[in-house]
């Protein structure tokens, strides 16, 4: 029977009125969406940051320097007897003859840059995002 007569809560707890448009230190917050564009602009620039960063890196340990820019080769139009010439309401055919020689090696067109330059800044956006969520949880 003591338990039905016992105080409902033995250690009352003080509640204190808590001002929420202010900061600790007196100064009025700012409004939250301005936090939230505030937020929204760093991170944008840390990632564009981040981009050109892996982007410059991967400059720097893929590409070669001193190899100069190749030269663009000069554009001769080739010449063909008058007999075959062909009258101009007609277009020449696409198959003339002519193939370019064919080394093996494709290209380097760029999207497998782009590519990597993506991996390497989400890998490191996942990496600064994992090490600091561990902080805020010790």
């Amino acid at each position: 029977m003591a338990n039905f007569n016992r105080p409902k809560n033995p250690f009352p707890r003080r509640v204190e009125s808590v001002d929420r448009t202010t900061t600790t230190a007196g100064r009025p917050k700012p409004p939250a969406w301005l936090v939230t564009v505030v937020r929204l602009v760093i991170i944008l620039l840390l990632a564009a940051l981040i981009l050109l960063v892996g982007r410059w890196l991967y400059d720097k340990a893929f590409r070669e320097a001193d190899t100069p820019a190749p030269q663009p080769a000069p554009t001769t139009q080739p010449t063909t007897p008058p007999a075959e010439q062909t009258p101009p309401n007609q277009q020449p055919s696409a198959g003339n003859g002519t193939r370019t020689p064919t080394t093996g090696e494709l290209p380097d067109s760029g999207p497998g840059e782009v590519l990597a330059i993506f991996v390497v800044a989400s890998l490191t956006a996942a990496l600064l995002h994992y090490r600091r969520h561990r902080r805020r949880a010790t």
